[in-house]
């Protein structure tokens, strides 16, 4: 992959993610004291973490990463405007479910290109905590504490 097109897809990544922690951000701050909420801010933490690293490749390749700005409100990567109203454990979990299945696709869409070495590992990790974050949360949604 050319440098132009690393760069964009490291820009479509590092978007993803910045979205993700703002969507993990209005989700902590719906969900209620206990496991979910701690789940959460776990899962939050992840996203910015590799937020970070994108900076950071950015840096190695001498290139200054593009201007990103939340694009999100709600709970739910895309979404224009908060939820009407406290969404509950159980909505909040189905939207972060989804967002963890959108952000799986975006990585598996980017491992299908050719990426530095450094940058593709990274990737490859990314997609493998996305799995566990769903995983995780299909376990929340199934758990008698949501009932």
């Amino acid at each position: 992959m050319s440098t132009p097109e690393t760069l964009a897809e490291l820009g479509r990544l590092l978007q993803l993610e910045v979205d993700a922690a703002t969507a993990y951000a209005a989700a902590i701050s719906a969900a209620g004291p206990g496991a979910l909420r701690e789940e959460l801010t776990l899962f939050q933490a992840d996203h910015q973490r590799r937020a970070l690293a994108l900076h950071e490749a950015f840096a190695r390749l001498r290139a200054s990463p593009p201007e990103i700005r939340p694009n999100v409100r709600g709970a739910t990567i895309g979404a224009r405007q908060a939820p009407a109203g406290r969404p509950g454990a159980r909505e909040l979990i189905a939207a972060l479910s989804g967002n963890a299945r959108l952000a799986g696709d975006v990585y598996a869409s980017a491992l299908a290109r050719p990426l530095p070495q450094e940058v593709r590992e990274a990737a490859e990790r990314a997609l493998e905590e996305e799995r566990r974050h769903l995983g995780r949360l299909q376990r929340l949604r199934a758990s008698a504490a949501l009932a």
